[in-house]
């Protein structure tokens, strides 16, 4: 880097120059406007400033971008009364509740395969669905919330009796498409937006879930519906359903199956190939959450 004060050459990097100290403007490596100092992103054409992609590398040199859309339940939850929880009992008191809190999300959360993403004083963020997107990622978020609410109430009883506080756990929980990097590390979507208003709209001790949520896992949840809500920053209303308890698991040859006629034809086609060739053969079913390829594929088996 060389200084425009006295041209001195500086390590890459550096902020300041090491001879005369002025500072060093770092030009944007796609459009070359100079970029503020500590800036992410050029405030000129949105290009992101780092390794790959930042003032030290070569101009219109190409970047990679692994990111993947994915399917994705997430699920937020958080105490509600933890402020005045925070103001009437001393700090190590408050920091013992939250780390046996904390402790109670993650294990509920690694019992159904999920992720807690990251904990944010006293609230969560979970993801179902990464690394591996799975058929019943919303079945096992709505019964983690659940189970949730139930462990929740020892330690409710806990912090009453010894500190007369109420607090409540509050469960949001929704399912959409989002962009995640290669590493998992980045979400970005609105279903991740539509979680924490859910989550923020849902009263203490209750699963909240939004209708993507519910449209998946109504075979095996109980949900009482609550209807069209309102949430901050949403232009239109979100259809949200209270979940209750789980069912009982049902037995698929209870239900007619009907209109796959055409999918299931083309398996049994596939699989008469496969005989008279006595040869391998691959078929891949796909199709959206909840559309019936886990059916499909129990009713070919049969």
């Amino acid at each position: 880097m060389d200084c425009s004060n006295c041209g001195r050459t500086n390590r890459p990097g550096a902020k300041f120059c090491a001879g005369c100290a002025a500072p060093i403007v770092e030009p944007c490596a796609s459009c070359g406007h100079d970029l503020a100092p500590e800036a992410r992103f050029c405030d000129q054409c949105g290009t992101p400033v780092d390794a790959d992609t930042g003032p030290d590398a070569a101009a219109g040199a190409p970047t990679t971008d692994d990111a993947v859309r994915k399917t994705v339940t997430v699920m937020f939850c958080d105490l509600a009364g933890s402020t005045s929880l925070e103001e009437r009992v001393d700090a190590e008191s408050s920091r013992d509740i939250l780390g046996r809190y904390h402790s109670m999300v993650e294990t509920v959360v690694g019992e159904r395969d999920g992720t807690v993403a990251k904990f944010i004083g006293d609230g969560a963020m979970v993801l179902f669905g990464v690394p591996e997107v799975g058929v019943d990622d919303a079945d096992r978020a709505v019964a983690a919330g659940l189970e949730l609410q139930r462990r929740f109430v020892p330690l409710l009883t806990h912090i009453a009796e010894r500190f007369g506080i109420d607090v409540g756990l509050r469960v949001g929980i929704n399912t959409g498409e989002v962009v995640i990097s290669d590493d998992d590390a980045d979400l970005v979507g609105d279903p991740l937006n539509t979680a924490a208003r859910i989550e923020a709209a849902c009263p203490p001790g209750q699963v909240l879930v939004g209708e993507d949520t519910w449209r998946l896992t109504r075979t095996s949840v109980a949900y009482e519906t609550i209807g069209e809500i309102e949430l901050k920053g949403k232009d239109q209303p979100v259809g949200t359903h209270r979940a209750v308890d789980l069912l009982a698991a049902s037995d698929d040859s209870a239900t007619p199956f009907v209109g796959r006629d055409g999918e299931m034809a083309r398996l049994h086609a596939v699989f008469d190939e496969a005989v008279s060739t006595r040869s391998a053969r691959l078929a891949t079913v796909i199709g959206a959450p909840g559309v019936g390829k886990t059916r499909l594929a129990r009713e070919f088996e049969r």
